[in-house]
């Protein structure tokens, strides 16, 4: 790539990445604000919300938890493809 290319490739990405970072905080404001209007609401029917944080927290952590050893148990290693043992026929 010529220099004028890589500067603006870098250029298109850097303001790509600003914006999308501009509408992810944007994205943010808004779920604090309805996050906030909900646990109020539920303060006021009587829910402990923090006790409730808590547990919606743990079961994402435990459910992560989960998906990772499922996707390590379903991983192939190198050795899972390693053929170096096998003979080819002879027209290889």
């Amino acid at each position: 790539m010529a220099d004028k290319e890589k500067l603006g490739y870098h250029k298109g990405a850097l303001e790509a990445l600003i914006n999308e970072k501009i509408e992810l905080s944007r994205l943010m404001k808004i779920v604090d604000s309805l996050i906030q209007r909900h646990s109020k609401s539920l303060e006021e029917m009587g829910v402990d919300v923090e006790k409730f944080i808590e547990n919606v927290q743990r079961k994402r952590e435990e459910t992560a938890k989960k998906a990772t050893e499922e996707r390590k148990k379903a991983s192939k290693t190198k050795e899972d493809f390693d053929l170096s043992d096998e003979e080819l026929p002879e027209e290889f």
